[in-house]
């Protein structure tokens, strides 16, 4: 059984592409299930984090014995009733990269972890179930033009012709019955069919270079019925000028996409803003942080939404003479792309962690007012807080770490 296990190796540095581990694990007496949190510590000083997760790679001894999504049973030892499965999972500890020296490996356990064997090897075993099947059942297709021909069966553009353009009847609005409908319409109920084109957007100004362009793909989804499309800016560093905000021919292009998707009589459902803000010096990595910090009212990222917001809805379109804010093609707007109501451990940053860390303890402190309070609820309702650390005030109440962290693993 293991609650905390660091294999540390001074002398003889080891090295692999995966981590493997054979296990058998249960709950703890008393514990909901949790995760076994993995950090790595390289000898040149990076790190990295991973887990064995409930569900996807971690299956209790009780449970009946399945293939999981990283996790292979090797051994059954109830085959009466199917249970008692032991599991190999790996964990990849380069990705797409080389190998380097290791200087340690923590297996921090919140369940009851059995670890029979671990080993480092650069050799790939699977540990999840690979479907194959015989080569006469594949057929080939071709696939060299999968667009939808015009008069054909399946051109349905005539569909979205009806309201062409977009906003020929006025703003999209919520009826009396609770349905949409029309402005300039009322009691007359509309349907939309609508896709993410998330893969389109991405590529206005990089692959997508002209109107022409534009036109062809905003075609596609007129013949295919689609008469609503979610999308946004693709907020790339390249996009913006310092000075200047977006660059004169990204706007040329997202301008005139707006335009043409309401002319084909495709309605907008447009998003403000997905994990960036506007920062040209913005990293990948960077983005739950930055989504956690809007949450939670963060003065600097606020002030940076609401100015990118008003760069974007305040734009005259030369296509259409309107702003953004007025054009009635778009049906909605969504504030932020996948909001949510919590924090992911999977790319949080210090400071994030330390601004939601200080909000829940000053949240405890409004609430129950004083710590033997909280204490004593947390009894009442069985559910007390738990830590490696002593907890004898609100300042000592922490969120550890119960799921690995690609980017910041000491969290």
């Amino acid at each position: 059984e293991s609650e905390n296990v660091i294999l540390e190796y001074n002398d003889e540095l080891v090295e692999g592409k995966y981590l493997y581990i054979l296990y058998a694990a249960d709950k703890l007496e008393g514990e909901k299930i949790g995760n076994v949190i993995v950090r790595v510590v390289f000898k040149d000083g990076r790190k990295i984090g991973g887990s064995v997760a409930f569900n996807s790679d971690l299956q209790p001894f009780t449970y009946k014995v399945k293939t999981l999504d990283n996790s292979l049973p090797v051994y059954i030892d109830n085959k009466a009733d199917n249970t008692g499965g032991v599991y190999l999972t790996r964990i990849d500890l380069v990705g797409g990269g080389k190998t380097a020296p290791i200087k340690s490996i923590e297996i921090d356990s919140r369940v009851d972890f059995q670890i029979l064997g671990a080993t480092l090897s650069s050799k790939e075993v699977y540990t999840t179930e690979v479907m194959q099947y015989p080569a006469d059942k594949w057929v080939e297709i071709d696939s060299s033009d999968m667009e939808v021909k015009e008069g054909t069966a399946l051109d349905v553009s005539y569909l979205v012709s009806n309201h062409a353009p977009a906003g020929k009847y006025g703003r999209v609005v919520v009826g009396k019955n609770g349905t949409f409908e029309f402005e300039k319409r009322p009691n007359i109920p509309i349907r939309f069919k609508g896709t993410n084109f998330y893969a389109l957007t991405c590529q206005i100004g990089k692959r997508i270079k002209t109107k022409e362009e534009i036109d062809d793909y905003v075609r596609m989804l007129k013949k295919q019925g689609f008469n609503a499309l979610r999308w946004r800016f693709s907020v790339e560093n390249d996009i913006f000028d310092k000075e200047n905000g977006i660059k004169k021919e990204y706007w040329d292009l997202y301008d005139y996409f707006l335009y043409a998707l309401g002319r084909e009589g495709i309605y907008s459902y447009f998003y403000l803003a997905s994990h960036d803000v506007g920062d040209p010096n913005f990293k990948w990595n960077e983005r739950t942080a930055v989504k956690m910090r809007m949450m939670l009212g963060d003065p600097d990222i606020r002030q940076a939404w609401r100015k990118f917001v008003k760069l974007q809805l305040e734009h005259i379109n030369p296509y259409t003479n309107l702003a953004w804010k007025d054009d009635p093609s778009i049906a909605t707007i969504e504030y932020w792309n996948e909001f949510d109501l919590g924090f992911s451990w999977a790319d949080i940053d210090s400071k994030s962690l330390d601004t939601i860390t200080k909000r829940f303890q000053k949240f405890l402190e409004n609430r129950y007012k004083t710590f033997d309070a909280f204490v004593a609820y947390s009894k009442e309702i069985d559910q007390q807080w738990k830590s490696k650390r002593p907890v004898k005030s609100f300042e000592d109440v922490n969120f550890e770490n119960q799921y690995g962290n690609r980017y910041h693993p000491d969290l």
